[in-house]
């Protein structure tokens, strides 16, 4: 005479193989096993400078300063105003053109290599 196991029973028997099994496959789905993926300590930003006519500038000295006044990182623009700064990763920082009359620019906390939107501009360039 067979009997019919409940459901209880039978998803009881699921889970008892599907752990007798763990240390042969890497899971009841099969795949492989996912390593934990190391904390991001750095992220990339990509920005730009421009005068006031919105023109990119050369040699525009850079500063990466966090909220409480330390600098972090330092850049000078590239040929068409471009430049790229390694920031610690999730931590809002502002970057400053290191000229007078300068702008700068609050960044939120990235985990992500980022571009900023717009360019810095720095005034009174001639």
């Amino acid at each position: 005479m067979l009997r019919r196991l409940s459901p209880v029973v039978t998803l009881a028997a699921a889970v008892a193989l599907c752990g007798a099994t763990a240390s042969l496959l890497t899971g009841c789905g099969g795949g492989a096993v996912e390593e934990p993926v190391a904390a991001t300590t750095h992220v990339r930003l990509d920005a730009c400078v421009v005068d006031q006519h919105y023109v990119p500038h050369e040699g525009v000295p850079v500063r990466v300063v966090s909220a409480d006044g330390r600098l972090l990182a330092h850049a000078q623009s590239g040929r068409m105003g471009e430049f790229s700064l390694q920031l610690p990763a999730r931590t809002a920082v502002a970057l400053v053109v290191d000229r007078d009359g300068g702008e700068w620019m609050q960044v939120p906390a990235q985990a992500r290599d980022a571009v900023t939107e717009s360019c810095l501009v720095a005034r009174d360039m001639g």
